[in-house]
């Protein structure tokens, strides 16, 4: 459980990393292994109690190198969701910058920003064309991904809210159905990490100094 946390306190803060960390961090993503099309587990979220359980399962699916994926059907067409998020065992912690993550929480969508710092918040009927806002973006918006390549969607629920994961996929069947996005995109299954504001800086210059009191 905390490793999932942890990875995800990383990527809420990596926005205040300097940029040569950062960039470290991003190849390490962009080394990840490619999903094998011939090793796949469907998962069915009607077969566990809580998210945590859920979570657990695709924990030990990764590890054991194959891919988990949910199936979605829509009228005629199925389509298949892979799952990339890493082998935390094998991998370990993970600094990724905010501006490539994209989060869906429940029945919301976090796009977390870091100039200014805020969070803005859509619909979940909004996730297709948030995504084609995000994946498009290629660092002309600095508050947004910087390449499809390096764009990651985070999705997580409440514990006790397994059943709001059927509607985000579905939302995001829609997205291809609608053309909103062509190509696979790096789905993680994570735990959610509420959003905070760090602290300004302190003060800085000669004048603060002079306020300083000392006692003896």
């Amino acid at each position: 459980m905390y490793k999932y946390l942890i990875t995800i306190l990383l990527i809420v803060i990596t926005g205040c990393k300097n940029e040569k960390q950062q960039d470290k961090s991003n190849n390490l993503v962009e080394k990840l292994e490619p999903n094998n099309e011939d090793n796949t587990v469907t998962l069915q979220f009607t077969e566990y109690d809580n998210y945590l359980s859920f979570l657990k399962r695709v924990d030990e699916i990764v590890c054991n190198d194959s891919v988990p994926v949910v199936k979605i059907r829509i009228n005629d067409t199925e389509y298949i969701h892979k799952f990339s998020t890493p082998c935390w065992d094998r991998i370990g912690d993970i600094l990724i910058k905010q501006k490539n993550v994209l989060i869906v929480h429940d029945d919301s969508i976090e796009k977390r920003f870091t100039n200014p710092w805020m969070c803005k918040k859509f619909e979940l009927s909004t996730l297709g064309f948030i995504l084609e806002k995000d994946m498009s973006n290629n660092g002309k918006n600095e508050n947004w991904s910087e390449s499809p390549a390096k764009h990651i969607l985070s999705i997580s629920v409440s514990d006790d809210s397994i059943n709001k994961l059927q509607p985000i996929f579905l939302e995001l069947s829609r997205a291809y159905e609608r053309n909103f996005i062509n190509s696979d995109i790096r789905i993680w299954l994570t735990d959610y990490v509420p959003y905070f504001e760090p602290p300004p800086p302190p003060p800085e210059g000669p004048e603060d100094i002079e306020e300083i009191e000392f006692v003896e």
